[in-house]
């Protein structure tokens, strides 16, 4: 979680300004009052900005100790074991955010319709969109996405019309193959790589085409990654 912070300070530094942690003693009262226990990455989140994100996005949803306090005080039931309520949706369409623990490493990030006033047992972990592949891809992408993508006066998008078997893994030997770098939050469903000039977004959410957006101010750079690309990777002109 610190090196997700002091990541996004050198991206966005007033991204970081404001946080503000919860105690030991707040998310413990928590977790007594409701039978439940918070996942050691989920609890050092909280402890770095629980009772204020700061300039952080989180879009509609809410991931503060008083939001999780009240949503937990007006729904019966406990999440699943493998997936833990992270933030909790304040607009329409009311998609609450999850963290769902499959296998090692961090996390995956999934959206479902919120059950706030009701039950725990009615949540569809089966049907949940996954939106990231890691919380530290969560924290860190939009802010990356803002600082090193989007100034860049050439921008393109890429992608599979329907979702293509070895998409991404071409994509990972058109990466090794010309020698570019992974910044270090990529997951197995997002990659952020580099060279020279430019950047490539690639993902692929599970079921989904591979998109990948690439952004430079070096068009002979342009050129290459394009090739790369549509030749290599396979992939079209974004309708």
């Amino acid at each position: 979680m610190d090196r997700a912070i002091d990541y996004i300070r050198t991206l966005q530094p007033e991204a970081v300004e404001g946080l503000r942690p919860a105690s030991d003693a707040e998310i413990d009262e928590l977790e007594s009052s409701r039978g439940i226990r918070f996942s050691e990455i989920h609890r050092t989140f909280l402890k770095r900005m629980g009772n204020g994100v700061g300039g952080l996005d989180f879009g509609p949803a809410d991931p503060t100790l008083a939001a999780l306090r009240q949503a937990f005080e007006n729904t019966t039931g406990s999440p699943p074991p493998d997936c833990e309520l992270f933030a909790v949706s304040g607009d329409d369409p009311y998609l609450d955010v999850f963290l769902l623990r499959r296998g090692e490493g961090e996390p995956a990030i999934g959206l479902a319709y919120s059950v706030f006033g009701g039950d725990f047992e009615s949540l569809d972990t089966e049907g949940m969109s996954i939106v990231a592949g890691s919380l530290s891809e969560l924290l860190c992408h939009m802010p990356y996405v803002r600082a090193r993508y989007e100034p860049k006066p050439l921008k393109f998008t890429l992608t599979n019309r329907q979702p293509v078997e070895g998409a991404m893994d071409r994509f990972d030997r058109v990466i090794r193959e010309n020698g570019l770098e992974l910044v270090w939050f990529s997951t197995a469903m997002t990659r952020v790589a580099e060279f020279g000039e430019t950047v490539l977004l690639a993902k692929q959410v599970p079921g989904t085409p591979l998109a990948v957006s690439i952004g430079t101010s070096n068009r002979i750079e342009f050129a290459a990654a394009h090739w790369w690309m549509t030749h290599d990777v396979g992939l079209e002109i974004a309708p």
